[in-house]
Protein backbone atom coordinates (compact mmCIF):
# COMPACT_ATOMS: atom_id res chain seq x y z
CA UNK A 1 0.00 0.00 0.00
CA UNK A 2 1.53 3.21 -0.92
CA UNK A 3 2.58 5.86 1.77
CA UNK A 4 1.73 9.30 1.22
CA UNK A 5 3.81 11.52 3.02
CA UNK A 6 4.14 15.49 3.23
CA UNK A 7 7.43 14.61 0.87
CA UNK A 8 5.71 12.20 -1.58
CA UNK A 9 3.22 15.51 -1.92
CA UNK A 10 6.16 18.04 -2.40
CA UNK A 11 7.91 15.98 -4.71
CA UNK A 12 4.37 15.25 -6.66
CA UNK A 13 3.94 19.54 -6.24
CA UNK A 14 7.38 19.92 -8.08
CA UNK A 15 7.22 17.82 -10.73
CA UNK A 16 3.93 19.11 -12.05
CA UNK A 17 5.20 22.51 -11.49
CA UNK A 18 7.94 22.10 -13.49
CA UNK A 19 6.02 20.40 -16.31
CA UNK A 20 4.01 23.42 -16.56
CA UNK A 21 7.12 25.78 -16.68
CA UNK A 22 8.57 23.52 -19.29
CA UNK A 23 4.87 23.69 -20.98
CA UNK A 24 4.51 27.23 -20.55
CA UNK A 25 7.91 28.08 -21.62
CA UNK A 26 7.05 25.85 -25.18
CA UNK A 27 4.05 27.75 -25.79
CA UNK A 28 5.75 31.11 -24.87
CA UNK A 29 8.17 30.12 -27.63
CA UNK A 30 5.90 29.16 -29.99
CA UNK A 31 4.19 32.27 -29.52
CA UNK A 32 6.97 34.70 -29.75
CA UNK A 33 8.82 32.97 -32.56
CA UNK A 34 5.73 32.01 -34.65
CA UNK A 35 7.45 28.84 -34.92
CA UNK A 36 5.38 25.99 -33.85
CA UNK A 37 8.24 23.07 -34.16
CA UNK A 38 11.37 23.75 -32.15
CA UNK A 39 12.48 20.51 -31.98
CA UNK A 40 12.26 17.57 -34.02
CA UNK A 41 11.10 15.36 -31.67
CA UNK A 42 7.75 17.54 -31.09
CA UNK A 43 6.88 16.57 -34.30
CA UNK A 44 8.70 13.71 -36.02
CA UNK A 45 6.33 13.99 -38.98
CA UNK A 46 6.35 17.64 -39.72
CA UNK A 47 10.24 18.02 -39.06
CA UNK A 48 10.53 15.46 -41.90
CA UNK A 49 8.17 17.58 -44.21
CA UNK A 50 9.26 21.07 -43.30
CA UNK A 51 12.91 19.50 -44.54
CA UNK A 52 11.63 18.31 -47.39
CA UNK A 53 9.93 21.44 -48.37
CA UNK A 54 12.64 23.64 -47.39
CA UNK A 55 15.07 21.71 -49.66
CA UNK A 56 12.20 22.77 -52.09
CA UNK A 57 12.11 25.82 -51.89
CA UNK A 58 16.67 26.46 -51.88
CA UNK A 59 16.13 24.19 -54.95
CA UNK A 60 13.10 26.46 -56.91
CA UNK A 61 15.04 29.56 -55.92
CA UNK A 62 17.96 27.93 -57.67
CA UNK A 63 16.30 27.66 -60.84
CA UNK A 64 14.90 30.94 -60.23
CA UNK A 65 18.44 32.79 -60.12
CA UNK A 66 19.23 30.46 -63.09
CA UNK A 67 16.36 31.59 -65.14
CA UNK A 68 16.92 35.09 -64.45
CA UNK A 69 20.88 34.86 -65.08
CA UNK A 70 19.89 32.89 -68.49
CA UNK A 71 16.86 35.40 -69.71
CA UNK A 72 19.08 38.28 -68.92
CA UNK A 73 22.02 36.96 -71.24
CA UNK A 74 19.82 35.84 -74.38
CA UNK A 75 18.18 39.63 -73.87
CA UNK A 76 21.52 40.75 -74.30
CA UNK A 77 22.33 38.34 -77.31
CA UNK A 78 18.56 39.60 -78.71
CA UNK A 79 20.24 43.28 -78.79
CA UNK A 80 23.30 42.22 -80.51
CA UNK A 81 21.80 40.58 -83.14
CA UNK A 82 19.47 42.82 -83.54
CA UNK A 83 22.17 45.71 -84.32
CA UNK A 84 24.21 43.53 -86.71
CA UNK A 85 20.72 42.73 -88.56
CA UNK A 86 20.55 46.08 -88.90
CA UNK A 87 23.84 46.77 -90.12
CA UNK A 88 23.08 44.32 -92.95
CA UNK A 89 19.91 45.98 -93.95
CA UNK A 90 22.06 49.55 -94.12
CA UNK A 91 24.63 47.70 -96.15
CA UNK A 92 22.05 45.89 -98.55
CA UNK A 93 20.59 49.57 -99.39
CA UNK A 94 23.85 50.00 -100.04
CA UNK A 95 24.65 47.44 -102.32
CA UNK A 96 21.28 47.85 -104.39
CA UNK A 97 23.02 51.32 -105.01
CA UNK A 98 26.07 49.74 -106.05
CA UNK A 99 24.75 47.80 -108.50
CA UNK A 100 22.85 50.56 -110.46
CA UNK A 101 25.18 50.58 -113.39
CA UNK A 102 24.96 54.29 -113.80
CA UNK A 103 26.93 54.61 -110.82
CA UNK A 104 31.24 55.31 -111.55
CA UNK A 105 33.65 53.67 -110.03
CA UNK A 106 34.54 56.89 -107.61
CA UNK A 107 30.88 56.10 -106.55
CA UNK A 108 31.51 52.37 -106.14
CA UNK A 109 34.32 53.17 -103.93
CA UNK A 110 32.38 55.17 -101.55
CA UNK A 111 30.19 52.78 -100.77
CA UNK A 112 33.17 50.54 -100.43
CA UNK A 113 33.92 52.65 -98.14
CA UNK A 114 30.56 52.60 -95.85
CA UNK A 115 30.56 48.74 -96.34
CA UNK A 116 33.83 48.61 -94.77
CA UNK A 117 32.52 50.81 -91.89
CA UNK A 118 29.89 48.79 -91.39
CA UNK A 119 31.97 45.69 -91.75
CA UNK A 120 34.25 46.92 -88.73
CA UNK A 121 31.24 47.65 -86.88
CA UNK A 122 29.84 44.04 -87.20
CA UNK A 123 33.09 42.37 -86.01
CA UNK A 124 32.77 45.01 -82.89
CA UNK A 125 29.71 43.87 -81.88
CA UNK A 126 29.95 40.19 -82.69
CA UNK A 127 32.86 40.35 -80.11
CA UNK A 128 30.65 41.73 -77.43
CA UNK A 129 30.90 40.78 -73.61
CA UNK A 130 28.50 39.96 -70.81
CA UNK A 131 29.95 40.70 -67.49
CA UNK A 132 33.20 40.26 -68.66
CA UNK A 133 32.26 36.87 -70.66
CA UNK A 134 32.46 36.91 -74.77
CA UNK A 135 28.90 35.26 -75.85
CA UNK A 136 29.50 34.49 -78.96
CA UNK A 137 33.12 32.21 -78.81
CA UNK A 138 31.61 29.44 -77.50
CA UNK A 139 33.53 28.47 -74.10
CA UNK A 140 35.77 30.28 -74.96
CA UNK A 141 34.68 33.10 -73.18
CA UNK A 142 38.11 34.52 -72.18
CA UNK A 143 38.80 35.36 -75.60
CA UNK A 144 37.21 37.66 -78.29
CA UNK A 145 35.35 35.31 -80.76
CA UNK A 146 36.79 36.91 -84.29
CA UNK A 147 40.09 38.23 -84.93
CA UNK A 148 40.72 40.77 -87.34
CA UNK A 149 43.80 40.49 -90.23
CA UNK A 150 44.06 43.50 -92.19
CA UNK A 151 45.50 43.84 -95.92
CA UNK A 152 45.78 46.31 -98.99
CA UNK A 153 43.88 46.74 -101.83
CA UNK A 154 45.62 47.85 -105.01
CA UNK A 155 44.52 51.55 -105.47
CA UNK A 156 44.12 52.48 -102.33
CA UNK A 157 46.15 53.39 -99.32
CA UNK A 158 44.45 52.49 -96.30
CA UNK A 159 44.66 49.09 -94.42
CA UNK A 160 41.12 47.15 -94.99
CA UNK A 161 39.86 43.90 -93.22
CA UNK A 162 41.02 41.25 -95.65
CA UNK A 163 40.23 37.97 -92.94
CA UNK A 164 37.47 37.49 -90.00
CA UNK A 165 38.70 34.26 -88.21
CA UNK A 166 36.95 32.77 -85.56
CA UNK A 167 38.95 32.13 -82.11
CA UNK A 168 36.10 30.62 -79.99
CA UNK A 169 34.57 27.10 -80.38
CA UNK A 170 30.81 25.12 -80.86
CA UNK A 171 30.22 25.21 -76.63
CA UNK A 172 26.82 25.47 -75.53
CA UNK A 173 26.13 27.18 -72.06
CA UNK A 174 23.63 24.93 -70.26
CA UNK A 175 21.21 26.32 -67.32
CA UNK A 176 18.68 23.98 -65.35
CA UNK A 177 15.72 25.79 -65.34
CA UNK A 178 14.40 23.09 -63.82
CA UNK A 179 14.83 19.58 -62.80
CA UNK A 180 16.23 17.86 -65.22
CA UNK A 181 15.11 20.24 -67.52
CA UNK A 182 17.88 22.62 -69.15
CA UNK A 183 18.20 25.79 -71.93
CA UNK A 184 21.45 27.19 -73.81
CA UNK A 185 22.05 30.32 -72.98
CA UNK A 186 24.56 31.61 -76.20
CA UNK A 187 25.17 30.90 -79.46
CA UNK A 188 28.60 30.16 -80.96
CA UNK A 189 29.55 32.93 -83.62
CA UNK A 190 30.65 30.18 -86.52
CA UNK A 191 26.63 29.34 -86.41
CA UNK A 192 24.98 32.87 -85.68
CA UNK A 193 26.81 34.81 -88.71
CA UNK A 194 27.64 31.73 -90.50
CA UNK A 195 25.49 32.62 -94.20
CA UNK A 196 25.72 29.18 -96.52
CA UNK A 197 25.80 25.61 -96.11
CA UNK A 198 29.20 24.31 -95.62
CA UNK A 199 30.47 21.71 -98.18
CA UNK A 200 33.82 19.52 -97.59
CA UNK A 201 34.62 16.95 -100.16
CA UNK A 202 37.87 14.85 -100.04
CA UNK A 203 40.09 14.76 -102.58
CA UNK A 204 41.82 11.45 -100.69
CA UNK A 205 40.50 7.78 -102.56
CA UNK A 206 38.17 6.06 -100.05
CA UNK A 207 37.56 2.75 -101.99
CA UNK A 208 37.42 -0.18 -99.81
CA UNK A 209 38.40 1.87 -96.76
CA UNK A 210 37.72 0.16 -93.82
CA UNK A 211 38.46 1.73 -89.95
CA UNK A 212 41.62 -0.08 -87.65
CA UNK A 213 41.91 1.14 -84.20
CA UNK A 214 45.51 1.96 -83.62
CA UNK A 215 44.86 1.32 -79.81
CA UNK A 216 45.03 -2.66 -79.70
CA UNK A 217 42.68 -2.33 -76.46
CA UNK A 218 40.32 -0.56 -77.89
CA UNK A 219 38.39 -2.08 -80.96
CA UNK A 220 36.68 1.26 -82.00
CA UNK A 221 38.01 4.85 -82.25
CA UNK A 222 35.84 8.09 -81.91
CA UNK A 223 35.15 11.05 -84.11
CA UNK A 224 33.42 13.97 -83.19
CA UNK A 225 31.73 16.13 -85.92
CA UNK A 226 29.86 19.62 -83.97
CA UNK A 227 31.13 18.28 -81.00
CA UNK A 228 29.10 15.53 -80.91
CA UNK A 229 30.47 12.20 -80.64
CA UNK A 230 30.01 9.22 -82.71
CA UNK A 231 31.73 5.69 -82.47
CA UNK A 232 33.58 3.95 -85.16
CA UNK A 233 33.97 0.38 -84.75
CA UNK A 234 36.48 -1.41 -86.32
CA UNK A 235 35.77 -2.69 -89.90
CA UNK A 236 33.53 -0.39 -90.84
CA UNK A 237 33.81 0.17 -94.12
CA UNK A 238 33.06 4.14 -95.69
CA UNK A 239 28.95 3.24 -96.12
CA UNK A 240 28.74 2.56 -92.67
CA UNK A 241 30.29 5.70 -91.46
CA UNK A 242 28.44 7.59 -93.87
CA UNK A 243 25.55 5.74 -92.35
CA UNK A 244 26.42 6.55 -88.79
CA UNK A 245 26.70 9.92 -89.42
CA UNK A 246 23.52 10.62 -90.70
CA UNK A 247 22.19 8.73 -87.78
CA UNK A 248 23.69 11.67 -85.47
CA UNK A 249 21.43 13.50 -84.05
CA UNK A 250 23.56 16.72 -85.91
CA UNK A 251 22.36 19.13 -89.11
CA UNK A 252 25.22 17.48 -91.04
CA UNK A 253 24.91 15.34 -94.27
CA UNK A 254 27.31 12.23 -95.24
CA UNK A 255 27.31 11.25 -98.84
CA UNK A 256 29.78 9.75 -100.87
CA UNK A 257 30.96 10.70 -104.43
CA UNK A 258 31.56 8.45 -106.97
CA UNK A 259 31.56 10.02 -110.16
CA UNK A 260 35.01 9.45 -111.25
CA UNK A 261 34.79 5.93 -110.46
CA UNK A 262 36.45 6.49 -106.61
CA UNK A 263 34.81 6.70 -103.73
CA UNK A 264 35.50 10.04 -101.78
CA UNK A 265 33.23 11.31 -98.69
CA UNK A 266 31.53 14.54 -98.61
CA UNK A 267 30.08 16.54 -95.62
CA UNK A 268 27.52 19.04 -96.26
CA UNK A 269 25.55 20.75 -93.67
CA UNK A 270 22.06 21.01 -93.73
CA UNK A 271 21.74 24.37 -91.76
CA UNK A 272 24.52 27.20 -92.60
CA UNK A 273 27.04 26.61 -90.13
CA UNK A 274 30.67 25.91 -89.62
CA UNK A 275 31.63 22.32 -89.81
CA UNK A 276 33.30 21.28 -86.42
CA UNK A 277 35.68 18.22 -87.28
CA UNK A 278 37.75 16.41 -84.50
CA UNK A 279 39.51 13.16 -84.47
CA UNK A 280 38.95 12.23 -80.77
CA UNK A 281 40.93 9.96 -78.41
CA UNK A 282 43.98 9.01 -80.89
CA UNK A 283 41.25 8.62 -83.64
CA UNK A 284 42.75 9.16 -87.10
CA UNK A 285 39.44 8.57 -89.18
CA UNK A 286 38.84 12.15 -90.43
CA UNK A 287 42.58 11.79 -91.35
CA UNK A 288 42.64 8.60 -93.37
CA UNK A 289 39.10 10.23 -95.03
CA UNK A 290 40.95 13.17 -96.36
CA UNK A 291 39.17 15.51 -94.62
CA UNK A 292 41.22 17.17 -91.77
CA UNK A 293 45.19 17.55 -91.59
CA UNK A 294 47.31 15.15 -90.39
CA UNK A 295 47.96 15.77 -86.70
CA UNK A 296 44.49 17.60 -86.97
CA UNK A 297 45.28 21.11 -85.29
CA UNK A 298 42.32 22.20 -83.59
CA UNK A 299 39.10 23.17 -85.31
CA UNK A 300 38.27 25.13 -87.11
CA UNK A 301 42.04 25.42 -89.35
CA UNK A 302 41.97 21.94 -89.23
CA UNK A 303 40.64 20.93 -92.94
CA UNK A 304 43.28 18.93 -95.16
CA UNK A 305 44.27 21.43 -97.71
CA UNK A 306 43.59 19.10 -100.54
CA UNK A 307 39.87 19.19 -99.19
CA UNK A 308 37.81 21.01 -101.41
CA UNK A 309 36.07 24.03 -98.94
CA UNK A 310 32.64 25.43 -99.99
CA UNK A 311 30.59 27.84 -98.02
CA UNK A 312 31.07 31.20 -96.30
CA UNK A 313 30.67 33.16 -93.40
CA UNK A 314 28.84 36.43 -93.22
CA UNK A 315 32.08 38.21 -92.77
CA UNK A 316 33.66 36.23 -95.93
CA UNK A 317 30.26 37.58 -98.00
CA UNK A 318 30.89 41.04 -97.35
CA UNK A 319 34.85 41.13 -97.38
CA UNK A 320 33.75 39.90 -101.06
CA UNK A 321 30.90 42.44 -101.74
CA UNK A 322 33.55 45.49 -100.31
CA UNK A 323 36.05 44.31 -102.90
CA UNK A 324 33.58 44.07 -105.74
CA UNK A 325 32.54 47.68 -104.98
CA UNK A 326 36.39 48.69 -104.74
CA UNK A 327 37.01 46.74 -108.69
CA UNK A 328 33.42 47.97 -110.15
CA UNK A 329 32.52 44.40 -110.39
CA UNK A 330 28.71 44.74 -110.91
CA UNK A 331 28.79 41.17 -110.89
CA UNK A 332 30.13 40.73 -108.06
CA UNK A 333 28.10 42.64 -106.56
CA UNK A 334 25.05 41.24 -107.53
CA UNK A 335 26.60 37.38 -105.96
CA UNK A 336 27.70 39.93 -103.15
CA UNK A 337 23.48 40.66 -102.24
CA UNK A 338 22.95 37.20 -102.79
CA UNK A 339 25.46 36.41 -100.08
CA UNK A 340 23.79 38.95 -97.81
CA UNK A 341 20.26 37.94 -98.27
CA UNK A 342 21.83 34.29 -96.86
CA UNK A 343 23.38 35.80 -94.03
CA UNK A 344 20.17 37.43 -92.99
CA UNK A 345 18.49 34.98 -93.34
CA UNK A 346 20.53 32.87 -90.78
CA UNK A 347 21.03 35.39 -88.80
CA UNK A 348 16.99 36.02 -88.65
CA UNK A 349 16.82 32.37 -87.91
CA UNK A 350 18.85 32.71 -84.96
CA UNK A 351 16.59 35.42 -84.22
CA UNK A 352 13.93 33.38 -84.04
CA UNK A 353 15.33 30.83 -81.86
CA UNK A 354 16.75 33.25 -78.91
CA UNK A 355 13.01 34.84 -78.95
CA UNK A 356 11.60 30.89 -78.77
CA UNK A 357 14.14 30.65 -75.68
CA UNK A 358 13.52 33.80 -74.26
CA UNK A 359 9.35 32.48 -74.50
CA UNK A 360 10.45 29.15 -72.59
CA UNK A 361 12.22 31.31 -70.26
CA UNK A 362 9.27 33.61 -69.36
CA UNK A 363 6.85 30.66 -68.80
CA UNK A 364 9.59 28.83 -66.82
CA UNK A 365 9.68 31.74 -64.43
CA UNK A 366 6.20 31.58 -64.01
CA UNK A 367 5.65 28.27 -62.77
CA UNK A 368 8.86 28.53 -60.57
CA UNK A 369 7.43 31.57 -59.32
CA UNK A 370 4.17 29.20 -58.45
CA UNK A 371 6.22 26.89 -56.74
CA UNK A 372 8.14 29.26 -54.69
CA UNK A 373 4.47 30.45 -53.29
CA UNK A 374 3.06 27.07 -52.83
CA UNK A 375 6.41 25.61 -51.19
CA UNK A 376 6.43 28.48 -48.49
CA UNK A 377 2.58 28.19 -48.17
CA UNK A 378 2.78 24.47 -47.65
CA UNK A 379 5.91 25.61 -45.01
CA UNK A 380 4.18 27.96 -43.42
CA UNK A 381 1.53 25.92 -42.67
CA UNK A 382 3.62 22.96 -41.22
CA UNK A 383 5.72 25.08 -38.99
CA UNK A 384 3.65 28.28 -38.54
CA UNK A 385 2.00 28.72 -35.02
CA UNK A 386 -1.83 28.58 -34.82
CA UNK A 387 -2.17 31.71 -32.27
CA UNK A 388 -5.42 31.02 -31.49
CA UNK A 389 -5.17 27.76 -30.37
CA UNK A 390 -1.62 28.44 -28.65
CA UNK A 391 -2.75 31.54 -26.64
CA UNK A 392 -5.78 28.81 -25.77
CA UNK A 393 -3.30 26.39 -24.70
CA UNK A 394 -1.13 29.27 -22.93
CA UNK A 395 -4.35 29.76 -20.53
CA UNK A 396 -5.17 26.56 -19.71
CA UNK A 397 -1.70 25.97 -18.50
CA UNK A 398 -1.85 29.13 -16.39
CA UNK A 399 -4.57 27.90 -14.96
CA UNK A 400 -3.59 24.70 -13.80
CA UNK A 401 -0.64 25.96 -12.53
CA UNK A 402 -2.03 28.73 -11.01
CA UNK A 403 -4.15 26.29 -9.73
CA UNK A 404 -2.00 23.30 -8.58
CA UNK A 405 0.15 26.48 -6.30
CA UNK A 406 -3.25 27.26 -4.71
CA UNK A 407 -3.93 23.21 -3.96
CA UNK A 408 -0.31 22.75 -2.95
CA UNK A 409 -0.36 25.92 -0.50
CA UNK A 410 -3.51 24.59 1.37
CA UNK A 411 -2.24 20.93 1.68
CA UNK A 412 1.80 21.59 2.38
CA UNK A 413 0.40 24.34 4.92
CA UNK A 414 1.18 22.89 8.33
CA UNK A 415 4.27 22.85 10.21
CA UNK A 416 5.95 21.12 13.04
CA UNK A 417 4.48 23.74 15.17
CA UNK A 418 0.81 23.01 13.65
CA UNK A 419 1.40 19.84 15.66
CA UNK A 420 2.65 21.09 18.86
CA UNK A 421 -0.01 23.78 19.34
Amino acid sequence: MLRVTTNYMTNNLSRNLRSHNRELDRIQNQISTSSRIQAPHEDPTGTALLMLYRGKMVEFGRYEKNIEDSNARLNFVDVKLQEINTYLQNIREQAVKGANGTLTKEDREKIAIQVEQYLRQIVQTANSKFKGESIFSGFQTNKEPYKINFGRIQGWGDPLISKVQYQGDVGIHYREIDRGEYMGINLPGNRAFWASNQRITSQTIATGYMAVSTNADLPYQIIKIDSVEIRIDDGDNLQTIADKINSANIPVKAEIDNTTGNDFIVLQTTRPHQLWLEDDQGSTVLQDLGLIAQGGNYPPNNYASSAIVQGDSMFNKLVSLRDALFNNDTNGINAGLGGIDEAMDNLRAHMALVGARQSRLEIALERTSKNIVYANDIYSKIQGTDMAKAITDLKNIELSHQAALQVGARIIRPTLLDFLR
